[in-house]
C-alpha cells in the first residue's frame, strides 16, 4: 500500500499549490483500492490520468464523477456508519473521512471486526482503529478488472 509522504511523489504537484504529499490522501487511497483492483498505477501516475480525464477542480479536489467516468466506480456518501454492511464482495470498498485539523483525511476501511472498523492510514502507513469520522463512501466498482 502506498503513502502520500513517499519521497518518489510526494513533491508532485496536482496544481501549483497543492501536493500529495500534503493533500493527496483521497489520491493515495484511491491508487491503492485500484491497484486490488489490478490497475498498475502510483498516485503520480494516478494524478497524471486524471488530469488527462479533467478529473481535478482548479483547486485540486479529486471529482468524483471523474472516477466513474474513468474507472467505472460508483460511489455512495453514507452517514451512518453503523448501518454500513461491510461485506467480502471484491467489487465494493469503502473510504471514510476521518478528522484531521480543520478539514478531514480520507483513508480506505480495511477491516471490520464485532464493532471495531480499522482503516489504513495514507499519511503513517499505519493501520488504525476509528473513533471519529465525518463520512464514509462505499466505493462498488462496476467494470470487470483490469
Amino acid at each position: 500500500m502506498y503513502i502520500q509522504p513517499d519521497s518518489r511523489w510526494k513533491d508532485y504537484q496536482i496544481t501549483k499549490d497543492v501536493t500529495i504529499g500534503k493533500y493527496g490522501c483521497l489520491l493515495t487511497t484511491l491508487c491503492n483500492i485500484l491497484n486490488i483492483l489490478n490497475y498498475n498505477f502510483f498516485p503520480d501516475t494516478l494524478a497524471d490520468r486524471l488530469k488527462e480525464e479533467n478529473g481535478f477542480t482548479a483547486a485540486g479536489f479529486i471529482i468524483w464523477e471523474a472516477i466513474f467516468r474513468v474507472f467505472g466506480i460508483k460511489h455512495t456518501k453514507l452517514f451512518d456508519i453503523s448501518k454500513t454492511k461491510f461485506s467480502d464482495d471484491p467489487s465494493k470498498f469503502w473510504i471514510v473521512q476521518v478528522p484531521y485539523k480543520n478539514t478531514g483525511h480520507f483513508c480506505q476501511i480495511i477491516k471490520a471486526e464485532g464493532s471495531d472498523i480499522y482503516y489504513f492510514d495514507v499519511y503513517t502507513g499505519k493501520e488504525k482503529k476509528l473513533i471519529k469520522y465525518i463520512s464514509i463512501r462505499e466505493l462498488e466498482f462496476t467494470r470487470g478488472k483490469r
